[in-house]
C-alpha cells in the first residue's frame, strides 16, 4: 500500500475514532421526560436541559442534600398532580415571584426571555431560590 493510501486510511480511522469519542463524552439528559409526575423541576439550561431541581413539596431554598440550584434556574416545568407552584427570587419565599402552573402547555423553556409579570429579558433567568406550592 503506498504511503498516501495509509495516510488517508489512517486519517479516517482517527476521524472514526474522534466522533466517537465526542458522542460518548456528550452528556445525555432526557429533559422534560425527566420530570415525573408529581414533580416542580427547574433544569440549569434552557428547554429542561442539564441537570434539575426536582420538588415534590416547597422548598425554603434550592440548595440542600440534593444539590446546589439558587439562581441556576434557566427553564422551569410543573408536572404536579393538582397545585400550581410559585416560584421567588430569594430564599424563604420572598421577593418577585411568578406562578408557574401545571402542565405541559405551561412550561417556562427559556428564563432568559420569559418577561412573565412584565419584567425584563434575562430577569428570572439564573435568579430563583425558592418553591412554593399553592
Amino acid at each position: 500500500m503506498s504511503l498516501r493510501k495509509r495516510l488517508i486510511a489512517a486519517a479516517a480511522a482517527v476521524g472514526i475514532v474522534g466522533a466517537a469519542g465526542v458522542v460518548a463524552a456528550t452528556p445525555a439528559y432526557a429533559a422534560w421526560d425527566s420530570c415525573a409526575s408529581g414533580q416542580m423541576c427547574a433544569y440549569v439550561d434552557a428547554n429542561g436541559g442539564g441537570p434539575a431541581m426536582r420538588a415534590y413539596y416547597s422548598n425554603s431554598s434550592w440548595n440542600g442534600s440534593w444539590g446546589n440550584y439558587n439562581n441556576s434556574a434557566s427553564s422551569i416545568w410543573n408536572n404536579g398532580n393538582s397545585q400550581n407552584v410559585n416560584v421567588y427570587v430569594n430564599q424563604n419565599y420572598s421577593g418577585s415571584n411568578f406562578t408557574v402552573y401545571r402542565g405541559t402547555g405551561n412550561r417556562h423553556t427559556d428564563l432568559y426571555w420569559d418577561q412573565t409579570g412584565g419584567v425584563g429579558i434575562a430577569f428570572w433567568n439564573d435568579n430563583l431560590e425558592s418553591n412554593l406550592w399553592t
